[in-house]
């Protein structure tokens, strides 16, 4: 994800009411923020509805982004209480999953440095690691899809889940160990998609 680098002021523009600034920001930022969440709910209306509530919050609320880490960050732990809040009340909603085989559903590939012989972009390939995603805890799928499918820094990943980067690197070890469990038990064929150690982790 590219970080605007004139975020800043952007960001300073739109508190003094520039909704062009604000827009912009929204331009920017408005696809990873919407891809994280579909991947999270796997429903293309209720992302669409939580990606405009974590604007309108953002917006509603720019007097107290303190600048401290990129804005993009703190979008994302908006987003990311958002969807976590959602889910936890509709845990039990039927009728609204998207298929496996949804063609808007956005790519989850994995880091080309994960497994060069693996060609993630097969459809086949695609729609088990979306099976297997969507049975991961939350705090263990939000930790993976940030630090791994979206690849942001463990610093900013810390800040977006308020937890400490060994805490980040400690759920993303959970939950490759629980996806490669989740594949060896029902797709054993697709079960080197996901090792239980990173270069990350290994560093």
């Amino acid at each position: 994800m590219r970080i605007l680098e004139d975020e800043l002021k952007l960001v300073e523009q739109a508190r003094g009411g520039n909704l062009r600034a604000f827009h912009t920001l929204y331009e920017a930022y408005a696809a990873p923020l919407y891809a994280f969440i579909l991947r999270m709910t796997r429903s293309r209306e209720d992302a669409e509805d939580l990606l405009q509530n974590t604007f309108v919050k953002a917006y509603r609320n720019l007097s107290r982004f303190r600048g401290d880490s990129h804005f993009s960050t703190w979008l994302f732990s908006i987003a990311k209480n958002e969807t976590v809040s959602f889910l936890r009340q509709h845990k039990r909603r039927n009728g609204k999953e998207l298929s496996l085989n949804d063609v808007s559903t956005p790519a989850l590939s994995l880091p080309d440095d994960e497994d060069p012989e693996v060609d993630v972009l097969n459809s086949e390939t695609e729609a088990v690691l979306h099976q297997a995603v969507s049975h991961l805890p939350e705090k263990y799928r939000a930790a993976f899809l940030l630090g791994v499918v979206e690849g942001l820094p463990y610093e900013e990943v810390g800040k977006i889940l308020k937890c400490t980067v060994p805490n980040v690197k400690s759920r993303i070890f959970r939950a490759r160990a629980k996806l490669a469990k989740w594949l060896r038990k029902h797709y054993p064929e697709f079960a080197a998609l996901v090792p239980e150690r990173s270069k990350k982790q290994e560093a």
